[in-house]
C-alpha cells in the first residue's frame, strides 16, 4: 500500500503538470479549465496527505476509510471535468443512455422555402458534427463554430468560412480531405458529414454564407433543389 499512495500521488502531480501544458493552448473552455486545474491540484495534494498519514500516523481501519473515501471522491469530480473538456457537456449522461454524442434531434421544417437557411438548416449540421471540437467546451486550432462572430474570424489556421468562395474556406476543405488525413474534418473516429450535409454547407457559403436570408430569396439550384427538401 505505501508504494501504491506514493506512485498514486507522483503521477497526480504529473498529470497537473501535463495538464497544465496543455491547457495553454487555448482550446478549451477556460472556465471548466480552471474547475478541472484546481480540482487536479487538490487531488495531489490529497493524495499526498494521505501518503504522508498512511506511512507516519497510525489511524483505525475507519479513519482510513473516510481518507478513501476522500480521495475517491476528488478523483470522480476531477475525472468528470476532464471527460467533459474532452468530449463535451453532457457526455456521461448520453454514454448511459446509449446514445451517440453527435446525435441531435432536428427539428421538422414545415416548409424548407420559409426556412432561415443558417438556423434551421447549416447550424443543426454544425451542432450534430463540428461542435464536439469547435463548440462550446471545446476549441481545437482556437476554432469555435457556435457563434456568428466566431465563425467569421475563424482559427488559428485561417479563416473558415469565406462568404462566396466555398474553395477558399478551410471548413470545406478540411472537410473533403482523404479520411486518411490527419488535418480530415471530422476526425475519422468521429461521425463524417453525408453527401448531402457537405453538399448544403458547401452550398450556404457559396450564397454569401448569410446568417439570416431564408431559402427562398437564394438561388436555389437543381443540384441542391433535393438536398434542401430531403
Amino acid at each position: 500500500l505505501p508504494v501504491i499512495f506514493f506512485t498514486g500521488s507522483l503521477t497526480a502531480v504529473l498529470s497537473c503538470i501535463s495538464g497544465w501544458f496543455l491547457a495553454r493552448n487555448g482550446e478549451y473552455d477556460s472556465v471548466t479549465v480552471s474547475r478541472h486545474q484546481w480540482m487536479g491540484i487538490l487531488t495531489a495534494l490529497a493524495s499526498a496527505v494521505q501518503y504522508v498519514i498512511y506511512r507516519g500516523f497510525s489511524l483505525q481501519q475507519k479513519q482510513l476509510h473516510i481518507i478513501a473515501a476522500v480521495m475517491i471522491l476528488v478523483i470522480t469530480i476531477t475525472g468528470h471535468l476532464g471527460g467533459t473538456l474532452t468530449h463535451g457537456s453532457g457526455y456521461l449522461s448520453k454514454a448511459f443512455a446509449g446514445e451517440g454524442s453527435e446525435v441531435i434531434p432536428r427539428k421538422p421544417i414545415p416548409d424548407i422555402n420559409e426556412a432561415v437557411l443558417y438556423s434551421d438548416v447549416v447550424q443543426p449540421v454544425l451542432e450534430a458534427k463540428c461542435y464536439g471540437c469547435h463548440g462550446p467546451s471545446k476549441q481545437k486550432g482556437r476554432l469555435r463554430l457556435d457563434m456568428q462572430e466566431n465563425i467569421l474570424k475563424g482559427g488559428e489556421d485561417g479563416k473558415a468560412v469565406v462568404g462566396g468562395k466555398p474553395d477558399e474556406s478551410l471548413m470545406i476543405e478540411r472537410i473533403m480531405l482523404p479520411l486518411s488525413n490527419e488535418d480530415h474534418m471530422p476526425p475519422k473516429e468521429k461521425s463524417q458529414l453525408s453527401a448531402d450535409e457537405i453538399a448544403i454547407l458547401h452550398w450556404w457559403i457559396s450564397t454569401g454564407a448569410r446568417f439570416d436570408a431564408k431559402v427562398k430569396d437564394l438561388a436555389v439550384t437543381e443540384k441542391i433543389s433535393p438536398v434542401l427538401k430531403s
